[in-house]
């Protein structure tokens, strides 16, 4: 009898917590889809949209599309990985067609340095020169002369490619529909940076031997597959253009500096790089980062569970600890998570960009409003981190302030390449540049930190200086932005973003 009592307690028992726990996650499930349901229809009415198809670039013929060229068509190919269920890249064939027709020299003996040099720290004539055919043909040639024989041992290609700019799209073909999103790659990338470099060096070689026209033309050739990236709702492949801008922006600069192109090469350089606004291009790609991918990876794992968080451990880049215990044992924890937890995790961090994020970057104002910035940086401190309803939203809303802040800076330097492109039309008129920028056209951008006119002076030399006030919003008189190489941060003594020329006139 006494046995039997305890069986019937332990049963009551046991009946009384299963009943709790059910409850426990059927009133959970149900807050957090209220949430989550309430937060979507709050942003929806206010024009956001998480709709994916509202963000992938819509399909375009082949023969019209110029990332369908051969050179960069195959750079997203990839094969199945049965061990880690998911797609890894297999374009190495690919990078190395790239690569053939651009700087690397597979004769030289020369080594050339990683990452690729893209100033005149490093002599390409002496790298190609270490090549003893090479040496043989054209013992005596500049630096420039070295870098164009370079690029004519692939002429042919680079004539498709100007023919190709022509080309009224720029797509690459990228798998959107991949489960997880977060696994979308970008694997088509590989091997771009590189190739810019070369396009920026054989631009700058082409301007220096006065060949104007055909500087322009390699230009082009980048203006086209950054087009493709720009259109990318990620951040990541946006950042990755923004550097490759910031490499560009050299020869553009040489141009400037030597006066060699005319009015009607300048008018299409400058529209070119009016094509090119990353401040909206931001806002596109952070929303598509946080609406498509995030919250579309939070579904996949509010939907698998356990099994789709052990398929992320698997994809980790780090192998020392991806199978360990611990790992295994937080991802089986994090599978026992009311989904109604994950819906507030998505409602959280949809919430936090949309209030601190998404109005520091004003795309139809051409404007940038650090100080909302901080803000959101001070509402990041303030997020609990170690609340389960936090856990995924917590490290989305990890804000880096530097990726927007470069992204920032290259935008202003755009600003002031189109400006400098106007001077130096003034200049082909006048023999001089003018007192103040108000002479000029009345398109010239905007400063996008303080909304007022970018700061101008003539300098000495018979040149000019053209300067932003920087994140500060201060006048520093053009000192330049400095970073500390250890630490990556930003000296706060001078923040201004200069244009201006070394060489004297």
């Amino acid at each position: 009898m006494k046995k039997t009592s305890i069986l019937q307690r332990l049963a009551l028992l046991l009946f009384t917590l299963s009943t709790l726990v059910i409850l426990f996650y059927t009133e959970e499930n149900w807050r957090g889809a209220k949430i989550w349901a309430e937060c979507k229809a709050r942003l929806e009415s206010q024009g956001e949209s998480f709709n994916i198809e509202s963000f992938i670039p819509a399909a375009v013929p082949p023969e019209q599309n110029f990332c369908s060229l051969p050179l960069f068509a195959n750079l997203g190919s990839t094969q199945y990985d049965a061990a880690k269920k998911i797609y890894i890249a297999n374009n190495s064939s690919a990078i190395e067609t790239l690569n053939s027709i651009g700087l690397r020299d597979s004769h030289a003996k020369k080594p050339l340095p990683l990452p690729m040099p893209t100033d005149n720290s490093f002599s390409w004539k002496e790298y190609y020169l270490s090549n003893p055919s090479f040496a043989q043909k054209h013992p005596n040639v500049t630096e420039a002369q070295a870098l164009l024989l370079r690029f004519s041992e692939h002429a042919d290609m680079w004539k498709e490619l100007e023919a190709a700019t022509l080309r009224p799209y720029s797509h690459f073909p990228v798998n959107y529909q991949v489960e997880p999103s977060c696994l979308i790659d970008v694997d088509h990338l590989d091997g771009t940076h590189d190739f810019v470099v070369a396009c920026a060096l054989k631009a700058n070689a082409e301007f220096e031997s006065g060949q104007s026209a055909q500087g322009l033309k390699t230009l082009k050739i980048y203006f086209k597959l950054r087009q493709a990236i720009g259109e990318e709702p990620r951040l990541l492949p946006i950042m990755l253009g923004a550097t490759m801008t910031a490499i560009v922006l050299k020869p553009i600069q040489k141009a400037l500096e030597l006066h060699c192109l005319n009015n009607a090469e300048l008018a299409e350089l400058s529209s070119e790089i009016s094509k090119i606004d990353y401040l909206k291009e931001y806002n596109f790609s952070i929303r598509g980062e946080i609406y498509i991918i995030f919250i579309r990876t939070l579904d996949y794992i509010k939907t698998n569970g356990y099994s789709a968080l052990r398929r992320l451990d698997r994809t980790d880049s780090i192998p020392t600890t991806k199978n360990s215990l611990s790992q295994i044992l937080t991802s089986f924890i994090r599978s026992l998570m009311p989904g109604g937890w994950i819906d507030i995790n998505k409602a959280y961090a949809a919430d936090y960009y949309h209030k601190y994020d998404f109005n520091s970057v004003d795309s139809t104002q051409h404007r940038y409003y650090p100080e909302k910035r901080d803000v959101a940086i001070k509402a990041y401190s303030q997020i609990p981190p170690f609340s389960p309803k936090r856990i995924y939203a917590q490290p989305a809303c990890h804000y880096i302030p530097q990726n927007k802040d470069i992204l920032m800076e290259i935008q202003t330097q755009l600003d002031l390449a189109r400006i400098a492109c106007s001077l130096e039309s003034y200049y082909l008129a006048h023999h001089s540049y003018p007192q103040s920028l108000r002479i000029l056209p009345d398109n010239q951008p905007k400063d996008i930190f303080t909304g007022q006119d970018y700061l101008y002076e003539r300098t000495s030399n018979g040149r000019f200086r053209l300067w932003s006030a920087g994140r500060n919003q201060s006048n520093d008189r053009g000192k330049w932005i400095l970073r500390k190489q250890n630490d990556n941060s930003i000296e706060d003594s001078g923040d201004d973003i200069v244009w201006n020329y070394k060489q004297s006139l």
